[in-house]
């Protein structure tokens, strides 16, 4: 059932019909719908989506959706595969360039899908931690 907070409504347990009180909410939910009267619980509220993206983003990384407003590109930057062609759930990653992960200017950022971003750091790890000069390694920079 979709709870509207401006709305009146018809307690289940007491039956007073009210505007609900919209009290904070422990997450993962931000609030919830409480009768006025009794106080039970009707339901709860998710965050706005901006607000659940942002709020996991460290020292101002930006998400992939600003990435690609600030970058003009609707596209991974590695294998060129258009954000349609991702599939029903397929999304795009931020990837540091440089292993600093405070780095966040634009030039330091590209923007990926989830299997070329596996597949960087599979390469990195692979060929930089785990292959010695000798043998061949090196360092791997993804530009």
């Amino acid at each position: 059932m979709k709870f509207n907070e401006n709305e009146v409504m018809e307690c289940r347990r007491c039956g007073t019909v009210a505007l609900p009180d919209v009290v904070k909410a422990p997450p993962p939910h931000d609030r919830k719908i409480v009768c006025p009267s009794c106080g039970f619980t009707h339901g709860f509220l998710a965050k706005a989506k901006n607000d659940r993206k942002l709020e996991h983003r460290p020292n101002g990384q930006p998400t992939p959706a600003q990435l690609m407003e600030i970058k003009q590109i609707d596209y991974c930057e590695i294998c060129l595969r258009p954000k349609e062609r991702l599939g029903r759930k397929g999304y795009f990653e931020v990837h540091h360039i440089s292993r600093t992960p405070s780095d966040h200017s634009i030039g330091n950022l590209l923007l990926v899908c989830k299997a070329c971003h596996q597949f960087i750091h599979y390469l990195q790890t692979y060929l930089n931690d785990h292959m010695n000069d000798e043998a061949g390694g090196g360092n791997v920079n993804i530009e």
